[in-house]
């Protein structure tokens, strides 16, 4: 008896979201990811980032393995720079300097590119006018 397709996403979708079994590789021959799970898994990552290389750089190569949704993950990053606490958005910070130094090296300029025209934003969440973010403003000056 063959295996139902069903049942496959059924037991890929189970998995934890740190998983890297979860998702199949968006490498031709193989299954398309669904965007809306990478999605959901990429915000998950962002929202439980520590000021740890390894978490930044984990998050750094999901968004360089699914780099064919670049504007999609993009988008996660400024939503969850918006909605975050404070900490949490100065690791975010600290994650955006790995994804555009692997993506560099990787030969994907998107992601630079992308948070070139949206550094602005970027900086008015992290380190607000307000002064809320004022502990950020030695993450941002970096």
């Amino acid at each position: 008896m063959t295996k139902n397709k069903g049942d496959e996403m059924s037991r890929c979708l189970s998995k934890s979201p740190g998983s890297h079994e979860a998702l199949p590789s968006s490498t031709t021959g193989q299954k398309m990811a669904d965007p809306f799970e990478v999605r959901m898994r990429f915000t998950t990552q962002l929202q439980h980032l520590n000021a740890s290389v390894n978490s930044a750089q984990k998050a750094a190569l999901y968004a360089l393995r699914y780099r064919d949704m670049d504007e999609d993950l993009h988008s996660c990053i400024l939503e969850q720079l918006e909605r975050n606490n404070m900490n949490n958005r100065a690791n975010i910070m600290y994650f955006i300097e790995h994804l555009c130094d692997m993506a560099q090296r990787e030969s994907h300029p998107e992601y630079v590119r992308m948070m070139q025209r949206d550094i602005t934003r970027v900086v008015d969440a992290v380190a607000p006018e307000d002064g809320s973010g004022a502990a950020n403003v030695k993450v941002v000056r970096k």
